[in-house]
């Protein structure tokens, strides 16, 4: 058997480079270059692929992955591409058989159906009073519920504190919405969630990613989650770099042995369910700027002590308003205990101001964007528009031109687990000055991936000693629109120099994992 594999043909190194062969040996590459130089490594056992018109980039990566939700999300009812109420409510109808304990279903998004309501208690009772029933709106902050699943899962909650919206309709937002959430995950065998772990990252391979941070836990997921991802990431057929959304240092640190605390560490909630922090009301209800869910004391007095013990801290911020107090936060910490090489991250950003975005490059955060969210969202009119207006989001040109680090992800399971998609939405945003050309998308889903988590030293570009993760495009992205972008075929994905997926029928004759 040949020992190492030569790669000839159309190979982008980087955003800003390229080679005509790439030599791997077991993970790591061993030489790139150009055509002149090819012959010298040509000796000894060697497989040498033609590429042909597939071409080859640096391993796709993403950012922010709910690994254990989207694998859940795989084993259950998704309703991401539900056309309207009635049909959401009757795939829930169809498949409760098939989900005799519980019946999960996600990715319901009102605002873009014809008649935006809410489903209710009411209506899920009427598929069924025995079975515990959860609906999570797609940005995972805003649940509906029957009776039975409300009885089963909210007995933590003080009858005092519901709303009417809770008792009459079954929609809980904020805080008693996760906490249902994490009960009903804890409802769920860690049999299933493997498999469900295992079909998600398939998925992934399908789309050309080799690398993800997988952002586990907390509130929204309960701490077993990050423990479980943890265990597992060794064995997974992409690199996993886990993110513990918890707050307890010593967890993370001492039991753990993780250099890297938080993720989903909500500042805020969502623009979907209102939740997000405005410093502003939201357009459509002037009552209402969305929920800061830590005081700024608390926020500052975790961030304090995950910068003393020099740990990486990663934290969910929206709105404006969230933002502010993020930003408030991080530089107070780094005040007290100085580091010139923290990385502390800023997840989803998508409100930032003109002086945020300035003070973010300033003091060195790392910037976790979705651009999908765009392609989903953005524009006048849909849900951006109308909630929030004029006011501009996920601003990822602006941002890159002031020197911030972006890295690119999906939020899976809120929007696909695919960053060819990624890609395309950050090249066709719907403000044309926030769009970015391929180099720029090309560096913000595999460079800076790699430099927000600690990993440029191995991961992001394809050079000599750093590990082969390699993703083959059956064509040359260069040439692609956004659209035929977001579209195109992956003929392998390579993950530690071994082929983990090969489009059927390929003839590229690579060793398989």
């Amino acid at each position: 058997m040949p020992s190492s594999t030569l790669l000839q043909g159309k190979i982008i190194t980087s955003a800003d480079s390229t080679a005509d062969f790439l030599l791997y040996s077991g993970a790591e590459i061993t030489a790139c270059g150009s055509s002149a130089e090819v012959s010298k490594h040509l000796s000894g056992r060697v497989r040498i692929v033609e590429l042909g018109e597939a071409v080859a980039l640096p391993g796709l990566f993403d950012s922010h992955v709910h690994l254990v939700q989207t694998g859940l999300c795989c084993m259950n009812i998704d309703l991401a591409d539900a056309p309207d109420k009635d049909t959401a409510l009757r795939r829930v109808a169809e498949q409760s058989a098939l989900h005799p304990e519980i019946v999960l279903a996600f990715g319901f998004d009102e605002s873009n159906w014809t008649i935006p309501e809410m489903p209710t208690l009411t209506e899920l009772d009427a598929i069924s009073s025995a079975i515990p029933i959860l609906l999570a709106r797609r940005d995972s902050h805003l649940f509906v519920v029957n009776t039975k699943a409300m009885r089963k899962f909210g007995n933590f909650l003080a009858k005092e504190s519901l709303s009417e919206e809770n008792i009459n309709l079954g929609i809980f937002r904020g805080e008693p919405g996760y906490k249902l959430l994490q009960e009903s995950f804890q409802s769920i065998s860690e049999e299933t969630k493997i498999e469900g772990v295992r079909v998600a990252c398939q998925r992934a391979l399908l789309r050309g990613i080799t690398a993800i941070h997988a952002l586990e836990g907390g509130k929204l997921f309960g701490e077993a989650n990050a423990r479980l991802m943890q265990k597992l990431s060794p064995d997974l057929p992409i690199d996993v770099i886990v993110y513990p959304q918890v707050t307890d240092c010593d967890m993370v640190e001492k039991e753990m042995g993780l250099p890297r605390i938080g993720g989903c560490l909500l500042v805020d909630g969502s623009i979907g369910a209102r939740t997000a922090a405005l410093s502003e009301p939201y357009s459509d209800q002037p009552d209402n700027c969305g929920i800061l869910y830590f005081s700024d004391d608390e926020l500052f007095a975790f961030t304090e002590e995950a910068n003393r013990r020099n740990l990486q801290i990663a934290l969910h911020a929206i709105g404006d308003r969230a933002i502010e107090q993020t930003l408030t936060a991080y530089r107070r910490a780094l005040f007290v205990h100085p580091r010139q090489d923290h990385r502390l991250r800023i997840e989803h950003f998508e409100l930032g101001t003109d002086k945020q975005i300035a003070e973010c490059a300033e003091l060195g955060i790392v910037l976790a964007m979705q651009p999908t969210f765009e392609r989903l969202w953005g524009g006048a009119e849909k849900m951006y528009g109308k909630r929030l207006g004029k006011r501009p989001t996920n601003r990822l040109a602006t941002a890159l031109d002031a020197g911030v680090v972006v890295a690119g992800g999906s939020d899976s399971n809120i929007t696909p687990l695919d960053s060819l998609l990624g890609m395309a939405s950050a090249m066709s945003h719907p403000e044309v000055n926030e769009r970015l050309s391929f180099a720029q998308t090309l560096e913000v889903f595999t460079e800076n991936c790699a430099y927000a988590g600690f990993q440029e030293d191995k991961l992001g570009r394809l050079e000599v000693g750093k590990r082969a993760n390699i993703t083959i495009l059956r064509s040359d992205p260069r040439l692609m629109t956004p659209e035929e972008l977001s579209e195109a075929e992956v003929e392998a994905t390579i993950v530690g120099g071994r082929s983990e997926y090969l489009r059927p029928g390929s003839e590229l004759k690579l060793n398989t994992g």
